[in-house]
């Protein structure tokens, strides 16, 4: 019976024995599939990270050219303003010499088509 019994606990622990073997080895193989994937998910990342990273430099520059640009173009814009303000003053200081002077060719007009006009003009500058 003692024999009987060893035997049986014998087997019955190279059975547990075998079983754990079987799930440890199982549990490796799902160790090493779960790492596999997890790399490949890392270094899916790391891809993702280093496009993000290059796109956002890439930004980063336009950013900076388009901020040049505009800045240029204020400038620029800033130019053109003093310029129209100079050129309006301009314009009113010869809309003020055309007038003056429209005055004077009508003035020279009336002078030609009636000369009496300057000797009223004399006897009015004399009193």
């Amino acid at each position: 019976m003692n024999l009987l019994i060893e035997e049986l606990s014998k087997r019955a622990l190279k059975c547990t024995i075998e079983s754990d073997d079987k799930k440890i080895e199982e549990l490796e193989q799902m160790i090493i599939r779960l790492t596999t994937e997890h790399s490949k998910i890392d270094e899916d990342f790391a891809c993702q990270l280093d496009m993000a990273l290059k796109k956002q430099s890439e930004l980063e520059m336009t950013l900076s050219e388009k901020e040049k640009l505009a800045s240029k173009l204020q400038a620029e814009n800033t130019d053109l303003r003093n310029q129209l303000t100079a050129l309006s003053s301009q314009l009113e200081i010869n809309r003020s010499r055309y007038a003056s002077l429209d005055e004077f060719f009508n003035f020279i007009k009336a002078v030609h088509n009636d000369p009496s006009i300057l000797e009223v003009l004399k006897g009015k500058m004399e009193a």
